[in-house]
């Protein structure tokens, strides 16, 4: 929401929330203001790139500066301006150097969960700088941040453009993609009496992670997600249904409204939405027999068939909004979750071996295989971009994506009416 800006320079004491992101001549990164007459408000500051280095997260500034409202940038079709103010940023600022003094590194003037987020922030970019010191190339070690801990910033526009154009740009931000294949590998211990200690010991990892990674949005509404869903289970409900799932979206819209307008949310809850409501009776056209006979084959076809269903939940969204469609997405999805979940596990491992204090002798093979992993990954996502209308542009306007919802819609209630029409005439 837009909120009245003074129209000189004021002066003030503030905070950096965030990590910095790099221009051609300026570092941006958000600030909390902690006095005067903007107290409490979000600003996106800007700050000369030339001799001086990246403002990291609490740390602490006195400067005087104009204030400006977020505005489209001239020639842009996307509004930044709208986008900063609905994420709860007030104004945008550049701070001279000659303008502002540091005053070291601290959080008590903030909001409990700003400090918070922001010392996560600073503890992640500390060990994003120890995996610096692991021999890796540049792509390998910006994957590894992005996927392992949220932080994709330093991804390369090209590395990025070929997960893009892979289908694969979920993969790049902590998600619920994520979190689900810690939750996936945790499950397999869940079972018998253990059931509910594990499921709650479930829950507090995800959590942890969450926090380890400085709790992105996107991941956020993952792990809300899940501990709803797991409780619901644990309770003798549904824990995969529609009612779990908007239970789970008013939460988040009452702690953050703003975040309806995020496209993250959009496409994370139209995604599960269609997950849990098409996946069964998609499953269901192949007969039960035959399931039974191939357990394994089931398997398969059971994650090809969720990742369809996803991928054509979010398909009119993806279209709307980076008018572009990824064609070869199965397949991309059945190379990455293999090795993301690899990847995730082997960095989980390192993280332990680091803060258990061990020789770094037992380190050196699991960072090996992270790299192996990490560098396949890449390969294999720049491979697949490469192909032949690995995507194909296309333009459509709301309207147009209303209307292919009705259609894709549409057609998965047929499959389930055919699923439910086979089921009934196999029981008389």
């Amino acid at each position: 929401m837009a909120v009245m800006l003074p129209e000189k320079a004021i002066t003030y004491d503030a905070v950096v929330t965030s990590e910095a992101k790099e221009h051609a001549k300026t570092w941006s990164a958000d600030i909390m203001i902690t006095s005067g007459i903007m107290k409490g408000k979000t600003v996106k500051a800007f700050f000369l790139k030339k001799n001086t280095s990246p403002p990291l997260p609490t740390l602490r500034l006195h400067a005087t500066s104009t204030m400006t409202m977020p505005q489209r940038k001239p020639g842009e079709t996307f509004d930044y301006g709208k986008y900063l103010l609905r994420h709860g940023t007030s104004a945008t600022t550049f701070i001279p150097p000659w303008k502002c003094r540091l005053n070291g590194f601290g959080t008590e003037e903030l909001p409990v969960v700003t400090a918070v987020t922001a010392k996560l922030r600073l503890i992640r970019l500390m060990l994003i700088k120890q995996i610096g010191g692991w021999g890796m190339d540049a792509d390998t070690e910006s994957l590894i941040a992005g996927v392992a801990m949220g932080q994709k910033s330093s991804i390369s526009p090209t590395l990025r453009n070929a997960y893009s154009q892979a289908g694969a740009a979920h993969v790049l931000a902590l998600s619920g993609l994520h979190l689900g294949i810690i939750w996936a590998v945790l499950g397999v211990f869940c079972i018998g009496r253990w059931r509910t200690p594990f499921t709650m010991l479930m829950i507090s990892t995800i959590w942890a992670y969450v926090l380890f990674a400085a709790m992105p949005p996107s991941a956020v509404r993952a792990a809300i997600m899940l501990t709803l869903m797991s409780v619901a289970t644990l309770t003798g409900r549904q824990g995969a249904s529609l009612n779990t799932l908007a239970f789970a979206a008013i939460a988040i819209l009452l702690f953050s409204p703003s975040s309806i307008y995020d496209l993250g949310f959009q496409l994370s809850f139209t995604a599960v939405a269609f997950i849990v409501v098409f996946t069964n009776p998609v499953m269901n056209l192949l007969p039960l027999q035959w399931r039974i006979a191939h357990p394994w084959a089931t398997r398969l076809v059971s994650m090809i068939t969720v990742s369809s269903v996803a991928n054509l939940g979010t398909l009119p969204l993806v279209a709307l909004h980076f008018s572009r469609i990824p064609i070869y997405i199965i397949a991309t999805n059945l190379v990455a979750i293999p090795l993301i979940t690899v990847l995730l596990w082997m960095f989980a491992i390192s993280m332990f071996i680091m803060a258990a204090g061990s020789p770094a002798i037992l380190l050196t093979p699991i960072t090996a295989i992270l790299n192996i992993t990490a560098k396949a990954l890449n390969s294999s996502m720049t491979a697949i971009a490469s192909l032949p209308c690995s995507s194909i542009s296309i333009h459509i306007s709301a309207m147009q994506a209303v209307i292919l919802y009705i259609a894709i819609i549409s057609l998965l209630w047929a499959a389930t009416i055919i699923a439910g029409n086979k089921h009934e005439r196999k029981i008389t």
